[in-house]
């Protein structure tokens, strides 16, 4: 009888570039329900009546999942890493603006841009994934890790939420993010290599 294949061990740079890209999509997705406890709290900060509350997930999903297609599109024309890149420095900001947030009008802004910047950085930080990895079962194996980041990240926003609401202030929920996307922001060039489609030729093209 055979023994079983031993797993892909993945080298030191590997598991820089895994820590990095699961990281963001970790932080992408407990953002998205880090808020959802402190509604209450947040809508009294800022002057939000209880029937607006609910607009505060709105401002985030849907820009979330309406433009994740698009941003995946240009993430393969432009650059996946320039498209990552892009989406950490627009968190960073929209983050420090909603921790900010004084009035309903700024906040709702600042949840749309997070919501932006997740479109942005989730489908570049899978390609990107699939590019540093081989097919086989070290890209299985990450992608299997990708998926679990994600659902935890759901998870845990709802008890990281509740605790820095308890011990600090709703504002931490955004403020939280800054020093994480800035350390991937400057931890990813010297580890993820740049990548994009490359050009395909049109057969059917008249040449010029």
């Amino acid at each position: 009888m055979s023994a079983p294949a031993r797993p892909h061990a993945f080298t030191r740079r590997q598991s820089l570039v895994l820590l990095v890209l699961l990281g963001a999509g970790f932080l992408l997705a407990l953002d998205f329900s880090i808020l959802n406890v402190a509604l209450p709290e947040i809508g009294a900060g800022v002057g939000l009546s209880n029937a607006d509350l609910p607009w505060i997930a709105a401002a985030y999903a849907l820009p979330a999942a309406g433009f994740t297609l698009l941003f995946g599109r240009l993430a393969d024309l432009l650059g996946r890493r320039r498209v990552f890149l892009g989406g950490m420095v627009l968190l960073i900001c929209a983050s420090a603006l909603g921790g900010l947030a004084t009035t309903p009008e700024v906040l709702l802004t600042a949840r749309v841009l997070q919501g932006l910047a997740a479109a942005m950085s989730t489908p570049a930080a899978l390609s990107l994934l699939t590019t540093e990895f081989d097919e086989g079962s070290a890209r299985d194996r990450v992608l299997g890790f990708n998926g679990a980041i994600f659902s935890g990240g759901f998870t845990v926003g709802a008890l990281v939420g509740g605790a820095l609401v308890s011990l600090i202030s709703w504002r931490a929920a955004f403020l939280i993010n800054l020093p994480v996307a800035l350390a991937i922001l400057v931890l990813t060039p010297g580890l993820v290599a740049a990548s994009r489609v490359p050009h395909r030729p049109c057969w059917t093209c008249p040449e010029r």
